[in-house]
């Protein structure tokens, strides 16, 4: 009877051992599991704020770009402006220009006209 309670014993213990190793080894599962899903967070996070980033740092240039657009625009109409008024006191402003270099202007104007619409302003106007 001894040897079989010492049998049914070793078998219980057994049992517990195999269950015990079963469990912890689901246990250190999950806890990998869950640092990998908050690694992936944390990597989503970055990636989630760095794209923010970038895309207040365009608006930023489109606005800041959007300004400088409209001052020179009205840097123009100044220079127009008093352009116009010294020529209006001047004589020779009010014979009429040569063929050639009307044309020469025009041609000018146009390429201003081009490069202002251009999205590199790298470029000086004139084509220089």
């Amino acid at each position: 009877m001894r040897s079989y309670m010492f049998s049914v014993l070793v078998i219980v213990i057994l049992i517990l051992s195999w269950a015990t190793d079963h469990f912890h080894n689901g246990m250190l599962q999950a806890q990998k599991a869950e640092h990998d899903a908050r690694k992936d967070q944390l990597k989503s996070q970055s990636v989630l704020k760095n794209t923010l980033a970038v895309i207040t740092l365009f608006q930023d240039i489109a606005q800041i770009t959007h300004e400088n657009r409209r001052s020179n625009v009205a840097e123009s109409e100044k220079r127009i402006s008093r352009i116009r008024k010294e020529m209006h006191k001047d004589a020779c402003a009010h014979l009429p220009v040569p063929a050639g270099i009307a044309d020469q202007l025009r041609a000018h104007r146009e390429r201003i006209q081009a490069l202002s619409h251009s999205p590199s302003t790298t470029r000086i106007a004139g084509g220089l």
